[in-house]
């Protein structure tokens, strides 16, 4: 549960920083109140400020990595009870666990990128 904001803080923005911030909430589909302590939180080490559609992107790849892992269960399982295995099981699982992490590799990028550019944005505007 979250705990409750019932504390406030003031400080003075120029008008440019304030539409920014307002722009970067519009952005991300939350509030300017939301925006300020996602970064106060990221800069304190606490997670990264994250585009929705990437969350969304990271979501899907946590189910499917579940998915992977229940199967590696399965697998297990199967191997300490002295089940057979059939190849086709194995190299499914090793082609979806090939795939994943090509699109968790595919995603970071993307991250890295997209924080690269809004910094550079905030150098050249700031």
């Amino acid at each position: 549960m979250a705990s409750p904001k019932d504390a406030s803080v003031y400080f003075r923005l120029s008008k440019i920083e304030k539409e920014t911030l307002q722009n970067l909430a519009i952005s991300y589909n939350c509030d300017v109140s939301q925006i300020i302590r996602s970064l106060i939180m990221t800069t304190a080490g606490e997670g990264p400020l994250v585009d929705p559609h990437i969350s969304e992107a990271i979501n899907t790849l946590c189910f499917q990595l579940r998915a992977i892992g229940n199967n590696i269960n399965q697998l297990t399982r199967a191997v300490n009870t002295g089940t057979l295995i059939e190849s086709g099981d194995l190299t499914e699982l090793l082609d979806n666990l090939y795939a994943t992490t090509n699109a968790l590799a595919d995603i970071y990028a993307e991250m890295i990128i997209s924080a690269k550019k809004r910094l550079k944005g905030r150098l050249d505007n700031g």
